[in-house]
């Protein structure tokens, strides 16, 4: 029982003993249940201090901050007083654990392929020594075959007495040197097949590191996205709290959609996001958007920009989060120069320069407006 109605089962039981001493009879009454509806109400306020912290956990979990997770399970822990309450926060308390052990195995998962990465990195250094060791016993094999052919043009000086031992004298000349020519041939046949496979080699290890460094962008962009709703979907569920009457039921806060339900429309612009359409990479001259979808997108986004004194929240009046924006079409690409941090957004459709097809937020998050 919590310490609310530890108070009102007291000042029940002394309000009793004074009314029967007083041999009031109806007004003990009315008073005993005043105070059962009083407790009530304690009750089910108790109720939803428990199920917003229990809410607030999950929410911490989900984006890992595993110290609000383990905050919020403590306050929800002093209001678990019966068994259905204890058994919600005994699932909070798993999902808190699964969470972590996850976090851990993909660690795990992490640090096993840039090991293995290294490895074939490690090879790929061998082969290359192994390359240049056997293109300098091929310049070897080539000085010692020009001593030997010296060595025989001076036996052929001394056998020159004869056109016979000079006749044989240059065709076994011309023998090696044809047959030199030929493993030199063969010699830089093998060099240059080995440098394409080191070149192949090093292209797959470049395109699998560009795939995990896109990878771990996305998912980040996601964690951050969703950690910012779930700040939003707080603030808005304290705020409809604050203005709940004292003694009005409890008001149960529903999160609104992260994106609007498709719909048929007559205009390009649906109303829906387009954050899966967009892939980010970065280059030398800043960030590239495409455009992964069959459809138009737009692209809004801000940051330090090297062409642009504006920071993330100088855009326009009313809508300002966001200061630069472009459209996409399907299988397309564009530019953000100078980006260093950064955040972005993405649309079904186009944008004009007034941006009324996108409305954001002071923290980042984003409702696309149908048009």
């Amino acid at each position: 029982m919590s310490k609310k109605n530890l108070a009102v089962g007291a000042a029940q039981t002394s309000l009793v003993l004074a009314l029967l001493c007083a041999g009031l009879a109806a007004p003990v009454h009315a008073a005993t249940q005043d105070l059962l509806r009083m407790s009530e109400q304690l009750d089910r306020a108790d109720k939803g201090d428990f199920d917003a912290a229990l809410s607030k956990a999950s929410q911490c979990t989900r984006a890992r901050d595993y110290t609000c997770a383990e905050t919020q399970m403590k306050n929800a822990r002093k209001l678990a007083v019966d068994g259905k309450s204890k058994s919600a926060l005994k699932r909070a308390e798993d999902e808190l654990l699964a969470e972590r052990a996850r976090e851990k195995e993909e660690q795990r998962v992490a640090a096993q392929r840039q090991l293995e990465l290294e490895q074939q990195e490690a090879r790929l250094r061998q082969a290359e020594q192994r390359a240049r060791d056997a293109e300098r016993q091929a310049q070897a094999d080539a000085d010692e075959r020009d001593n030997l052919n010296n060595r025989i043009a001076a036996a052929g000086n001394a056998y020159s007495q004869t056109l016979r031992a000079q006749a044989n004298s240059r065709a076994a000349d011309q023998a090696r040197s044809k047959q030199f020519e030929q493993q030199q041939a063969d010699a830089a046949k093998n060099v240059a097949n080995e440098q394409r496979r080191l070149t192949q080699e090093r292209a797959q290890l470049e395109s699998q590191r560009q795939q995990q460094q896109r990878q771990a962008q996305v998912q980040a962009d996601a964690q951050r996205i969703q950690l910012a709703q779930a700040q939003q979907q707080a603030q808005r569920a304290q705020t409809a709290a604050a203005k709940t009457p004292p003694e009005s039921q409890p008001v149960r806060v529903t999160a609104p959609a992260a994106a609007i339900p498709p719909k048929k429309s007559d205009s390009i612009n649906t109303g829906r996001e387009a954050m899966r359409c967009v892939s980010v990479n970065r280059d030398k001259e800043g960030l590239i958007f495409t455009n992964t979808c069959s459809i138009q997108i737009f692209v809004v986004w801000c940051g330090s920009l090297k062409y642009s004194k504006k920071q993330c929240g100088d855009g326009p009046a009313g809508n300002s989060f966001y200061t630069h924006s472009v459209n996409v079409m399907p299988g397309d690409k564009q530019y953000a120069y100078g980006v260093g941090d950064y955040h972005y957004a993405a649309c079904e459709g186009g944008i004009s320069f007034g941006k009324d097809e996108i409305q954001d937020r002071p923290d980042g998050t984003f409702t696309c407006v149908p048009k």
